[in-house]
């Protein structure tokens, strides 16, 4: 944009005529354009020098809408700060489409775009719960419905009563010295162990899914062409090895849902779902490694690993529990190459925070099963 308009010798509005990549974008920052107006902008730290300073969330900002006759309309400027978004995190700058998957072992799975940055945290959310239509609809919306009676015979999936598993728990194979493979999430970088790309048949690009409902992360191998496809690996002197995947946008939207800080490093455990066909990865959010680096005062380094409280107590799930567990697929595993379908988040119904902490706490409680 900046060369069009050397080319045309277009002068700014204090008659400038030498524009630069930075000046085009101040001039798309500027929501005075859409009717809006954002006060204090800089502030002015010493009243003894006077100096104003750019203000980058040092001090309180306020911003009102419709505040004058806008030059674009509304949708247009938060299309170009989308596109502002994407550039600045290293992509094209193309508008990503939000695909879901609507079928099969993926159901509810959202495609990442890692360079993506969504102003609505719960916008992946959304786009997850649009595909169980009134299964999880929020309070008031969904249908009288009668539920058929449940039979027992033959055809009836297996489960295990609470009285059958003997007190007896399975031990978390994190608390084990072992060499299973992970997903590594730190500030704004995702890493996966080498153990991956041989258990998923060397694939040289994955796609990235989460199910934000279930807690649930997963890859799949994807062509090199694919919208949202990553080159997880590099070779040096013919050999393979894996790289760190930059992903600040998805890794901060990712910590914002889970309540993780930042400051540290995470580790999730992968689990295999396999097919002749193909081979799926899947991470149990509800399960992450937690590093802790601490500096004490003498400048000693201490490094700490922490686990989740409701592990507290317990070596592992009961018995019933993890028989009875169906958030991550176990055998049904169709489906596992659907296709993402294109979410149109207008015409998703809008869920309060409540309605999202009562379906998941719902998912969690069916997947448990009848006792």
């Amino acid at each position: 944009i900046a060369e069009r308009l050397n080319e045309l010798g277009r002068p700014s509005k204090l008659g400038n005529i030498n524009w630069s990549a930075g000046s085009v974008a101040g001039l798309l920052r500027n929501e005075r354009y859409c009717g809006d107006v954002l006060a204090r902008k800089t502030f002015t730290p010493n009243y003894l020098t006077h100096r104003s300073r750019k203000n980058k969330q040092d001090r309180n900002q306020y911003l009102w809408h419709k505040q004058h006759e806008p030059i674009v309309n509304a949708e247009t400027w938060r299309a170009a700060q989308t596109i502002l978004n994407i550039c600045r995190n290293g992509s094209d700058g193309a508008i990503p489409v939000l695909r879901v998957i609507r079928e099969g072992a993926l159901r509810g799975f959202v495609s990442v775009n890692r360079h993506q940055a969504w102003d609505d945290l719960d916008t992946y959310v959304r786009a997850s719960l649009s595909v169980y239509g009134e299964e999880f609809a929020p309070e008031g919306e969904q249908a009288n419905k009668t539920e058929a009676p449940y039979a027992e015979n033959a055809d009836s999936p297996q489960t295990l009563s609470a009285g059958q598993n003997g007190g007896y728990q399975l031990v978390r194979s994190h608390f084990f010295f072992d060499h299973f493979p992970m997903v590594r999430l730190s500030h704004n970088k995702v890493r996966f162990s080498s153990t991956w790309y041989r258990r998923m048949r060397e694939p040289e690009h994955i796609e990235m899914l989460i199910n934000p409902v279930e807690r649930l992360l997963a890859i799949r191998p994807c062509v090199e062409n694919h919208p949202n496809a990553i080159r997880w690996t590099k070779k040096t002197e013919g050999k393979v090895s894996m790289r760190d995947i930059s992903s600040a946008s998805f890794v901060s939207m990712l910590m914002d849902l889970m309540g993780w800080n930042r400051d540290y490093r995470y580790c999730i455990r992968g689990y295999a779902r396999a097919t002749d066909q193909l081979a799926v990865m899947f991470f149990d959010l509800y399960e992450p490694e937690v590093h802790i680096r601490l500096v004490e005062k003498a400048g000693t380094v201490r490094k700490l690993k922490g686990y989740p409280a409701e592990w507290a107590g317990t070596f592992g799930l009961s018995a019933y529990e993890q028989f009875n567990n169906t958030r991550m697929p176990e055998e049904d595993l169709l489906g596992l190459d659907a296709i993402g379908h294109p979410v149109d988040l207008h015409g998703i119904p809008p869920y309060t925070q409540e309605d999202v902490r009562t379906i998941v706490q719902k998912i969690k409680e069916e997947g448990m099963g009848e006792g």
